[in-house]
């Protein structure tokens, strides 16, 4: 629980302030499998791949050799993959996780791409570009990872954000995305019913004051009306932040993943 409140107080002075791999042992093992780790499976180890800062943490007690359900998590902005990582450290199951850092350094943690916090109405629109080359840089980062498995993506904010459209981008690299306090832009939402695609399941604060909440249900409706799999789970309160509540949720569909 230390973890939960260091990252929940961490993103609070963020937004106050912005307003807002490794060679392994076996052949099939992926290049994002660290080894090599500090002491303790769940002590957070760095790396780099494809040109990208990571931070994995092994969850459950598990090796850190072992093969594992991957989650790769993306944080938000003025957030950090080691900051991100206390939400999921005490996970209670196996699996391992990858916290990719945000491409663009900041005076309090690392941002994706430039955005104006409180979002405003014509954002959504305007920031698509910028969106999609970050979560192509994504895709490019999941793809060459070469795991055994197609890895859940989650993200937070503007993570919330990569992870929607790495699922209608790159949906034959991943297995299921979970983006939080996000939003698909409306320009990147598919013509038509894509051949490939991946269920997504988006959780959201209703009274959200940053990103609204209506941007989400906006982005789920567009999906469904393409017969696409996609629901949004709607939680009380206002705060930017992934809650108790929905920290729970996300544990929950990762378990049962």
């Amino acid at each position: 629980m230390r973890g939960i409140a260091r990252w929940v107080g961490g993103m609070a002075v963020a937004m106050a302030v912005f307003g807002t791999f490794v060679s392994c042992s076996r052949k099939d093992a992926s290049p994002l499998s660290i080894t090599d780790g500090p002491d303790g499976a769940d002590a957070p180890a760095p790396g780099t791949f494809t040109g990208l800062d990571y931070v994995e943490v092994i969850t459950g007690g598990a090796d850190r050799s072992a093969e594992l359900p991957v989650v790769i998590a993306i944080h938000g902005l003025g957030d950090t993959p080691e900051h991100m990582s206390g939400l999921f450290a005490d996970a209670p199951f196996a699996a391992r996780f990858i916290l990719p850092r945000g491409t663009e350094s900041l005076p309090i943690g690392y941002s994706w791409f430039p955005i104006h916090v409180p979002v405003r109405p014509d954002d959504p629109v305007r920031i698509a570009p910028r969106v999609q080359k970050a979560a192509q840089r994504l895709c490019r980062f999941v793809a060459s990872a070469a795991l055994s498995r197609k890895p859940l993506v989650l993200g937070h904010s503007q993570g919330g954000m990569l992870a929607y459209t790495m699922a209608v981008t790159c949906p034959e690299d991943i297995g299921l995305a979970a983006p939080v306090a996000g939003f698909l832009p409306p320009p990147l939402l598919p013509d038509i019913r894509p051949r490939h695609y991946r269920p997504i399941r988006a959780f959201h604060s209703i009274d959200d004051r940053l990103v609204p909440h209506d941007f989400d249900a906006r982005s789920v409706d567009g999906l469904r009306a393409l017969g696409l799999d996609a629901t949004l789970q709607s939680f009380p309160g206002g705060e930017h932040r992934i809650t108790p509540d929905q920290r729970d949720a996300l544990l929950k569909l990762i378990a049962n993943w």
